[in-house]
Order: C-alpha cells, then sequence, then structure tokens
C-alpha cells in the first residue's frame, strides 16, 4: 500500500506545481525497482516500437516503451501511466496477419503518457 501511495503521489506532484515537477526517469526507475513486470512486447518487424514492458504497482498499470526514432536504429523511452489493465492486455496478444503493434500502440497505449520531464 506505501509503494501505491508513493506512487500515486510522484505521478500527482506534477499537477501541484506550475511545472513539471517529475523525471521520467525517476518514475521508469521507480516502476522498475517496484512494480511487478506483467509482460514485455518485442515485435521484430516494428518500425516505431523496440520494445514495452507493463509493470503493475498494487493494481496501477505502467508502460515503459522504448520507441524508434524516425529514420534511425536508436530508440527513446516513454513512460504511460494508469493504463487499463484491459489496454495492455489488447496490445500484448499475440499480432496476426496485417496486424501492427504501432498502430495498435497509437490506439491503445500512447494517450496514457506520464506527464514528466
Amino acid at each position: 500500500m506505501i509503494r501505491l501511495i508513493t506512487f500515486i503521489l510522484l505521478c500527482c506532484l506534477q499537477y501541484s506545481s506550475k511545472s513539471q515537477s517529475i523525471s521520467c526517469n525517476d518514475l521508469i526507475s521507480y516502476a522498475q525497482t517496484n512494480g511487478y513486470l506483467v509482460g514485455n512486447v518485442s515485435p521484430l518487424t516494428s518500425s516505431m516500437i523496440s520494445s514495452a514492458k507493463c509493470y503493475s504497482i498494487e493494481g496501477t498499470y505502467v508502460v515503459i516503451a522504448d520507441i524508434k526514432r524516425d529514420g534511425s536504429y536508436y530508440s527513446d523511452t516513454y513512460i504511460f501511466c494508469d493504463v487499463p489493465q484491459s489496454n495492455w492486455q489488447s496490445f500484448s496478444s499475440t499480432c496476426i496477419g496485417n496486424c501492427s503493434h504501432g498502430e495498435r500502440f497509437h490506439n491503445l497505449i500512447i494517450n496514457y503518457k506520464c506527464d514528466c520531464y
């Protein structure tokens, strides 16, 4: 319960000041250290996603995704907060046929980006 309260406070503190006050790197580190890894997706053929990992922190789902830069092999890491469990399950389910992990990510995860710097 303490972890959940701490995580929620970290997420909510950003709204209590005029500017963003929480580092995305701090949130990522906190989720990786204190969360339970629910699942991992590393689509080999995606031009957008290198990997996406979902962590559960006392019922709150957080997704940490490595999103490829346009025209590059490099990626940047982003964190997405309060992702509904059903969205993660739909995103991480087997992709068959014309399925695109990039499209799924845009439809199910991208709107939950944490407001951090």
